[in-house]
């Protein structure tokens, strides 16, 4: 087809971290030339350190292949002329897949829950003496990871990744949850689902299906070919939480496993089924319950969801700016009581309607960026709020409001809204306000 890479002719679209950690990779596997391109200039400057081309006029009869990175949309103009001039459309996982073969690989996939799941699947075979490595949606270029020595690769996949790669035969696939997200490119819940079905396609050992969702309920019904381990928060079924314990009926007969309520930065239902995942993976790669249980214990926690920042005195500061969608705003909001909230920033479908539940739990609500006029609407007589506009006003007030009341308090950052109105990403967004946390007096 157009491997082995050395000598040929390639083009990368795109130039975020996985365009320009492919560029590096083809470069190091001795390709002979490497044409880019991005439509933003200010990325295009990212590449100009490398040996590389940066042109839209790409002479196609010569390139072996396009390899197109996640964020740029398959009917991009460069992705038709590839197609109509036969030229493979390919991604990172489908290099990295086609030239490291006999890697072990797990595939994590889901709306939310997939970065946390990944981070803590890495580190339960870490822990227990599997070389391992943790790339992909997660932020770590998977063609930047050096699999030499290396038994496992634990990848967090995006349904924009899943949608542009072939075939990636993962040794064990993971699908946590199915909620509506990403539709302004997806356009429908069924195209949604069918990219993120994607991370079957060639599954070689089991997979893992969270069954709480309806589609995914009957989605588990007719997968055949590899063990299926369903998982689940409301069911007991396959692997299952209830009253704080993990049931096992696959391979410990119904025991109870694992004491939830002992992983305290685990919380909340939605890290239940995290939990539940990382678990029957671990299971299916013959992992004993004692070592999943110190895994977890030692886990500590991913930057942005639900991390714990800082206390003083009675009142917890918590950074969950990756919860960018109504749905993730909500696992955190379930988790806490007397919640001082701050939110806002560029809102999604659907709103923050869709939290009503939760608004007896909040104390206050603290409004910053794009959505704030918006959300003041829709809170207003239902709980208390104050526009801020910025991260900073929105600590500072938070925190004067909680100390104010004299009693336990969570400040809470999930914005429930994309970031980018203020911030170029979710985790710039709470490095501020973990930096402005820490520099509140006592």
């Amino acid at each position: 087809m157009w491997y082995p890479i050395a000598g040929g002719h390639y083009f990368v679209l795109g130039l975020g971290r996985t365009g320009l950690a492919a560029i590096r990779w083809l470069q190091q596997q001795g390709a002979e030339s490497v044409l880019a391109w991005d439509d933003q200039a200010t990325t295009r400057a990212q590449a100009q350190s490398l040996n590389v081309q940066l042109t839209d006029q790409i002479p196609w009869t010569e390139v072996r292949a396009c390899v197109q990175s996640p964020g740029i949309h398959p009917d991009h103009p460069l992705a038709r002329e590839a197609i109509a001039a036969d030229v493979p459309i390919i991604t990172d996982f489908d290099l990295f897949h086609r030239h490291y073969a006999t890697f072990q690989t797990i595939g994590i996939t889901g709306t939310n829950g997939k970065s946390t799941t990944a981070a803590l699947m890495h580190h339960i075979l870490q822990s227990a003496g599997n070389p391992t490595l943790l790339g992909g949606n997660i932020g770590i270029p998977i063609l930047s990871l050096d699999p030499e020595d290396m038994k496992w690769g634990v990848w967090e996949l995006s349904s924009y990744q899943l949608e542009l790669s072939k075939n990636l035969d993962l040794d064990v696939a993971v699908w946590l949850n199915l909620q509506p997200d990403h539709l302004d490119r997806h356009k429908t819940l069924a195209a949604y689902q069918a990219a993120k079905q994607k991370i079957f396609n060639g599954v070689k050992r089991g997979i893992v299906l969270g069954i709480d969702d309806p589609c995914l309920e009957e989605l588990s019904k007719t997968l055949q070919g590899v063990p299926l381990i369903p998982i689940s928060v409301k069911q007991s079924v396959g692997i299952y939480s209830k009253d704080g314990w993990l049931f096992d009926t696959i391979f410990e007969r119904g025991k109870r496993v694992l004491c939830l309520d002992e992983y305290l930065r685990l919380r909340g239902e939605h890290n239940h089924q995290n939990i539940a995942a990382a678990y029957a993976v671990s299971r299916l790669l013959g992992l004993s319950v004692a070592t999943i249980a110190q895994g977890i214990a030692s886990f500590p926690g991913l930057k942005h969801r639900q991390q714990w920042v800082r206390q003083i005195g009675d009142i917890i500061f918590i950074n969950d700016s990756k919860a960018t969608n109504v749905d993730a705003a909500a696992r955190a909001l379930a988790c806490f009581d007397d919640i001082y909230w701050i939110i806002g920033g560029l809102a999604k479908q659907p709103g923050i309607e869709a939290l009503a539940e939760y608004f007896p739990k909040i104390r206050q609500a603290f409004l910053i960026g794009d959505a704030q006029d918006n959300f003041a609407n829709v809170l207003s007589g239902s709980v208390p709020y104050t526009k801020c506009g910025t991260m900073k006003v929105a600590v500072e007030q938070a925190y004067a409001r909680a100390k104010a009341a004299k009693e336990k308090a969570i400040v809470l950052l999930s914005p429930a809204c994309a970031s980018f109105d203020q911030y170029p990403n979710f985790e710039v967004r709470g490095d501020d306000f973990c930096t402005l946390v820490q520099q509140l007096g006592e």
